[in-house]
């Protein structure tokens, strides 16, 4: 399956592009987000930091409870 072409004005303000495959659980990504929010934690740059974390939770947030059949692209931002 081919991904569709994405606006450049999307990528430019964008922290986090997660696409997840069909075959994932969800509670496995739940894991995934919870490791990967502690290692954002040790990003130096303050800005950069507030955005990886707050687009990790807005991904944590927004996750359906079982994964479509052809699989799901998130797209999360933060705007400072």
């Amino acid at each position: 399956m081919e991904l569709p072409s994405i606006n450049s004005d999307l990528i430019s303000n964008t922290s986090c592009i997660t696409i997840i495959s069909p075959t994932c659980l969800t509670s496995k990504l739940q894991q995934f987000i919870t490791k990967e929010l502690a290692t954002a934690s040790n990003i130096k740059n303050r800005i950069n930091r507030h955005s990886v974390i707050s687009a990790l939770n807005s991904i944590a947030n927004s996750l359906p409870n079982k994964i479509p059949s052809e699989g799901i692209a998130i797209f999360a931002h933060s705007s400072i």
